[in-house]
């Protein structure tokens, strides 16, 4: 009998009631107006630039706030195939993180296009944003081994991978440009328990599935990004990178892991 497969092309969004799990906390919040500089180098596009402002934009509001920062280390793991022959390597990243994040903003005015002191094009980006003041710290405990998930792929690929969790639920995003695209949970797929000690494949086996990625837009930059939360919550209905960003950040450290591998597809079939 042949075997229907259900395949999920990762180019739409899945929207899903949007419930934020961290007001739970009584976050302190409050509104700072800032701006972000960025100058254009020569290999970089201008979208690229305009989110370098938008990020430049974002941190000096958080400085304004007197968002402290954190340094940390961590352990992340690169897979690599050759042939049918995998490889991993470990590296110790050393990680710097606010301990608050944005959860909102609205732009003030267009964006701003001079010519720096060393002759090159700059953007400004002016912003009011939302600022949130973490109550917790990201928990030790709380972290997630995650493999199969390659640093490049053909122009046309499955996406497949394991992941390995201490208790925890999962959401899964395609970033592509300024769009974030859900694949995980889907109309096959629904946002189940990832038990510890069990080593949970994605796609599930028992749902038939396929997550289908295509390099439609080759010249944006791709990754997967994954969140994983202590508690079963629906994904929120968003459709670009900020807003999903902006939803992340409302949610306690305490309360999630997110890892996000970037990715690079390949231009031609």
């Amino acid at each position: 009998m042949d075997r229907t497969i259900n395949r999920v092309p990762i180019r739409s969004v899945v929207l899903l009631i949007w419930t934020l799990t961290s007001g739970l906390f009584a976050q302190k919040t409050e509104r700072i107006e800032a701006c972000g500089r960025c100058a254009m180098g020569n290999n970089q596009t201008l979208q690229e630039v305009q989110q370098c402002a938008l990020d430049k934009a974002f941190e000096e509001a958080l400085n304004k706030a007197g968002v402290p920062l954190e340094v940390s280390g961590s352990t992340q793991m690169q897979q690599s195939e050759s042939g049918n022959a995998y490889t991993e390597a470990f590296s110790k990243v050393v990680q710097t993180q606010y301990k608050g994040g944005i959860t909102d903003f609205k732009e003030l005015g267009e964006i701003r296009k001079t010519i720096n002191e060393f002759n090159l094009v700059e953007l400004e980006r002016c912003i009011r944003a939302t600022v949130v003041h973490y109550k917790t710290k990201a928990d030790p405990a709380f972290m997630h081994r995650v493999t199969g998930i390659l640093p490049a792929y053909p122009y046309e690929a499955l996406l497949q991978f394991k992941v390995q969790s201490p208790g925890s639920y999962m959401l899964g995003y395609l970033l592509q440009g300024d769009s974030a695209i859900q694949f995980y949970p889907n109309p096959y797929e629904r946002q189940v328990f990832l038990a510890p000690e069990t080593l949970h494949a994605f796609p599930s086996p028992k749902s038939q599935s396929e997550y289908f990625i295509e390099n439609s837009q080759p010249k944006e930059a791709k990754s997967i990004l994954l969140v994983f939360l202590k508690e079963a919550t629906p994904a929120p209905p968003v459709q670009l990178r900020q807003e999903l960003m902006r939803w992340i950040d409302g949610i306690e450290p305490s309360q999630r892991e997110v890892i996000n591998f970037p990715i690079i597809l390949s231009s031609k079939k």
